[in-house]
Parts: C-alpha cells; sequence; structure tokens
C-alpha cells in the first residue's frame, strides 16, 4: 500500500491523532531549539568574558544602572549580566561578570566598574568597585 493510498483511505477519526502528534512533535522540536538557543548565546557572552584578557580593546570607566544573575556557574562564582551606559550613552550596555557568592551583597546601583569594549560585540567587565 502507498503513501497516497494509506492517507486517503484514512477516516477523520485516524486522521486526527496523525495530526496531533506530529503538532506536538513539531512544537517539542521548536521548544528545544529556542531553549538551546538562548543557552547558547549566554556560552557566547561567557566566552567573551573567559578571554578578555587576550583580545584587544579600550577600557572604559561606567557605573552599574542595575544587574541580573544568571544560571551560568564557574566553579561556585555565578556570573551576573551587568547594565550600565557608557559615556552618558542613551544606549543601555550589558556584559557578564563573575562574582564570587560571598560579594553578591557588595553590588549596587552606581557603583563604579572598568568595562573593555572591543570590536563587534566584544564587550566584558574587567573590574568592580574602587576605580580611581
Amino acid at each position: 500500500m502507498s503513501f497516497e493510498k494509506w492517507i486517503t483511505n484514512m477516516s477523520p477519526g485516524e486522521m486526527i491523532p496523525v495530526i496531533i502528534g506530529l503538532s506536538v512533535s513539531i512544537l517539542f522540536m521548536m521548544a528545544t531549539y529556542f531553549t538551546f538557543r538562548k543557552s547558547s548565546l549566554q556560552l557566547k557572552s561567557v566566552k567573551i568574558y573567559l578571554k578578555r584578557e587576550r583580545w584587544r580593546g579600550d577600557l572604559l570607566s561606567s557605573r552599574i544602572e542595575f544587574w541580573q544573575q544568571t544560571n551560568v556557574m564557574l566553579g561556585n562564582n555565578l556570573f551576573f549580566d551587568i547594565y550600565f551606559r557608557i559615556d552618558e550613552m542613551p544606549q543601555l550596555f550589558c556584559a557578564k561578570a563573575l562574582i564570587a557568592p560571598a560579594q553578591i551583597h557588595l553590588l549596587r546601583k552606581g557603583l563604579s566598574i572598568v568595562v573593555k569594549k572591543g570590536r563587534g560585540n566584544k564587550i566584558a567587565i574587567m573590574q568592580i568597585g574602587d576605580v580611581g
């Protein structure tokens, strides 16, 4: 029996479970793709942070606007997304920073930071606090 003949001979009662099964499978694959896509974008910015000493860029002073903890860890330390502005530009920038759990309570709005901005989207936090 060919596929075309099999499809045309199906009753509506048989066709509905097939359509539901295919729809659920496609939705599951899409959900999996978008879940891992977000993780891969976070890992890309973590790699930029970890290699920040190797690439060229300008060191700029700024102040923290706000921050958000990510679910990425390195040892016991946590990666945070630090949001800030550069040179009073209206655009809000975001860069990763690795912070020890014992230091999290020291984060606050207005805390001075040193940011390294390279070519393209390369941006990383070099130092938090005590910037002269």
